[in-house]
């Protein structure tokens, strides 16, 4: 067995806790000398990254599939293409979404990032914190905040969506599967004895669909760009 540094790891009734935090917590300040956004995106991708490993789904592939979403919503996925396509219902006509400056998104993505670290904290005012001593010790470890709910449950759901959904970095099913659901609810107004209607969308995209909306919605009420 190889010990791990007492200094750096204590062990509170089975959490595992670090005694420093592997983030910038004061990364809004750093950020306010750096006046090139993509620049900013990049400070921030290094604090995401860094989470990485405290990463904790209940699957031991959390921190892996935790970089690859990252990595796919840094690199591929505008946030405001992809908030725009899932809030804009299209049977709602006339609905507008203003488009998040630059300065908006910087500072959603400075909550998102201590949402995330949050995930990975646990508060604790009791005396009896013992030393983590041996890597086993990290086995016992569970974070069950409102937090590590969130984070786990997209981490699932990314693991569920089908590829077509998944690597839709623009969203465009958003739209067609709306309007199918659209002819699916008149249908069956119409013809109230049908028992078949036809769609090109398999109905478990209903699910997908509900998922989307509910984290977007999150975002929407916390600022943050989950």
């Amino acid at each position: 067995m190889n010990k791990l540094a007492s200094s750096k790891f204590l062990l509170h009734k089975n959490v595992l806790i670090l005694n420093k935090p592997l983030i910038n917590l004061n990364i809004r300040h750093q950020l306010d000398d750096i006046p090139d956004f993509r620049k900013k995106l990049l400070a921030l991708y290094k604090q995401f990254y860094k989470l990485r490993n405290t990463i904790h789904n209940g699957h031991r592939l959390g921190p892996v599939s935790y970089h690859t979403i990252l990595r796919r919503n840094f690199q591929h996925i505008p946030f405001n293409a992809r908030r725009i396509a899932i809030l804009l219902s299209s049977d709602i006509s006339g609905e507008t979404i203003d488009i998040l400056s630059e300065s908006e998104l910087i500072e959603r993505m400075i909550n998102t990032l201590m949402f995330v670290f949050n995930s990975t904290v646990r508060s604790t005012t009791d005396a009896d914190i013992e030393p983590a001593v041996f890597f086993e010790d990290i086995k016992k470890t569970k974070a069950d905040t409102f937090e590590n709910s969130i984070i786990s449950t997209i981490i699932r759901m990314d693991g569920q969506k089908p590829d077509e959904i998944k690597y839709d970095f623009k969203y465009s099913w958003v739209k067609p599967f709306d309007e199918s659901i659209a002819k699916y609810d008149q249908h069956f107004i119409d013809h109230p004895q049908s028992k078949k209607f036809k769609s090109k969308y398999p109905m478990t995209y209903i699910g997908f669909r509900q998922y989307e909306t509910t984290l977007m919605r999150l975002n929407e009420n916390l600022k943050l760009c989950l």
